[in-house]
């Protein structure tokens, strides 16, 4: 390996952002199939407040997997993944929930 990849390895794979980006991409589909059926009933800060519930146990389990691959310097910066995690998931799951009302919308005609 050379030098530049080997210092992009040690600092950049281990940025808790990057990470918690990680963490949300595999969550959001196991957290859509488990609040994608009351979506349609709840609405801004209690849309939030249940998705945040419904998934913090995907989230966990996702970021334990990533630390267990990532390895120590990973687990130092664990609850920030997962907080930073929760956050990209909601803000995921919320615009599937907006593309998913504007696409069961009927389209108006002129008359």
């Amino acid at each position: 390996m050379t030098l530049p990849g080997l210092l992009l390895r040690l600092f950049a794979t281990h940025k808790p952002e990057l990470l918690a980006d990680k963490v949300a991409s595999r969550s959001r589909l196991a957290v859509w199939d488990r609040v994608s059926h009351r979506m349609h009933a709840v609405s801004g800060a209690e849309a939030r407040g249940y998705i945040r519930a419904r998934g913090a146990a995907v989230i966990e389990v996702e970021t334990d997997r990533l630390i267990a691959e990532e390895g120590a310097k990973a687990a130092r910066h664990r609850d920030q993944i997962m907080q930073d995690a929760s956050e990209s998931v909601i803000r995921l799951v919320l615009e599937q929930v907006h593309v998913s009302r504007r696409s069961a919308l009927p389209m108006r005609r002129a008359a």
